[in-house]
């Protein structure tokens, strides 16, 4: 009897069940684990991607560097090239998280190419300090970063301004930023300690993949001309110096950081942007080395400031909107403005002139065709047919126009004469 017995094909399907395992067993002894557990995944991905890159790329100049601002388009760009360079080994941002998170035009994070900088891990592994701003920061913001970062092993601080840096304070009301961006240099040169620092001072940027939502289609369009700016001449800073085009190539100059740390001494130098090709990397190399070092810009000591919560809120808090006058904004906000403004300025030059129905020859004239369908200007106007002209009647003020009826009116009620509302220079 065979009923108790376990069927002939068990003992087959469990043959060949061993036989795979001792097959696939050194494989997996070796083979890495598939996939991480899912709480870990978002914080690999933020830590893996620099270390990683770092592994093939640093060497002994391998440089480890802190990029401030990186949550505006500027800074991203220049993070984005730095962690392409050859001599940068990791590069750490001062961000938000859902700035790490963002993506550009082309769909790339920032996550990918800089990873949240941990003031309890890496306070002492910061060999550089870049400041990438669309707007010039407080100069305080700047003084506490830059007295942190040298005081913590910074051996090279790179700001990026803007050309003619340092104008008259007064012209803030009237949207000029060059004074802020002065001091804000000022800020960052005398927090240095005795780091080298370089200022890169530029055109106002536009370009790179940040405009694929952008509702100023104008500026969008500007945008995509300028990417093709690739040109950069570098020379010593010069209160006068000039960006032509409508702005400076952002995609130019945002290589110019990796460079940059290879200047010795502190120096300010004038980015200009143009089109055509961009120059290879000696040739700008030797260009920043070209320029002279400021001899006006004495090295001091390094502090003991820290990276406290003060000074990394300071880079890490979402922007606020800055205000801008409307009539000094681009021309798809600006132009309802100041086309107001043209329909108010045209409409009060017409009533200085105080005209009125009595002028117009054609509707007046009882000789006129179509002097039947203005019947009711003979009341308003008296025809003189000797000068061919019409005078307004004495029997009604309205006809006399706006400027000239208001000044009877007071004259009526006060017994005196009046001057005119819009002065007698403008009643004919």
């Amino acid at each position: 009897d065979n009923r108790n017995q376990p069927p002939l094909r068990l003992y087959i399907m469990s043959l060949l069940l061993w036989w795979a395992a001792l097959r696939s067993a050194p494989a997996a002894a070796l083979a890495p684990p598939v996939r991480a557990p899912v709480g870990r995944v978002a914080s690999m991905h933020r830590s893996s991607v620099a270390p990683l890159r770092a592994t093939a790329t640093s060497s002994g100049r391998g440089r480890r560097v802190l990029v401030a601002g990186a949550g505006s388009m500027t800074g991203r760009s220049v993070a984005r090239d730095l962690a392409r360079a050859s001599n940068i080994a990791v590069v750490r941002a001062l961000a938000s998280t859902d700035t790490l998170a963002a993506t550009d035009d082309t769909g790339r994070a920032l996550a990918a190419d800089a990873r949240p900088f941990d003031a309890a891990v890496d306070a002492d592994a910061i060999d550089a300090l870049v400041i990438a701003t669309d707007d010039p920061p407080p100069a305080e913001d700047v003084a506490r970063l830059v007295a942190a970062a040298t005081s913590n092993g910074a051996e090279t601080v790179i700001l990026y301004s803007r050309l003619g840096a340092g104008g008259a304070a007064a012209l803030e009301v009237l949207g000029d930023d060059r004074a802020a961006w002065g001091r804000a240099e000022a800020a960052c040169l005398e927090n240095r300690g005795d780091a080298a620092c370089v200022v890169l001072r530029t055109g106002a940027l536009l370009g790179g993949p940040f405009y694929k939502l952008d509702v100023d289609t104008i500026r969008a369009q500007t945008a995509k001309v300028i990417d093709n700016e690739r040109s950069v001449s570098l020379a010593a800073a010069a209160p006068k110096t000039q960006q032509p085009s409508f702005g400076g190539s952002r995609l130019a100059v945002a290589r110019l950081a990796a460079l940059a740390f290879d200047a010795s001494g502190t120096r300010t130098v004038d980015a200009v942007t143009s089109a055509g090709a961009a120059p290879a990397d000696a040739e700008l190399a030797a260009a920043l080395a070209d320029v002279p070092a400021a001899s006006a810009a004495p090295s001091g000591t390094r502090g003991d400031a820290a990276f406290d919560d003060g000074v990394i809120s300071a880079w890490t808090a979402p922007p606020k909107p800055r205000a801008v006058n409307p009539l000094l904004a681009p021309p798809a906000v600006s132009g309802p403005y100041w086309g107001a403004l043209a329909v108010f300025a045209f409409n009060f030059w017409l009533a200085s002139f105080n005209w009125t129905w009595c002028e117009v020859s054609w509707a007046v004239d009882p000789s006129s065709p179509v002097h039947g369908a203005f019947s009711q200007l003979d009341s308003l106007c008296v025809w003189d047919p000797a000068t061919k002209r019409a005078r307004p009647s004495p029997q009604n003020g309205l006809s006399v126009g706006y400027a000239q009826a208001v000044k009877n009116q007071v004259q009526r009620a006060t017994g005196q004469a009046a001057p005119s509302p819009f002065g007698e220079y403008f009643v004919k």
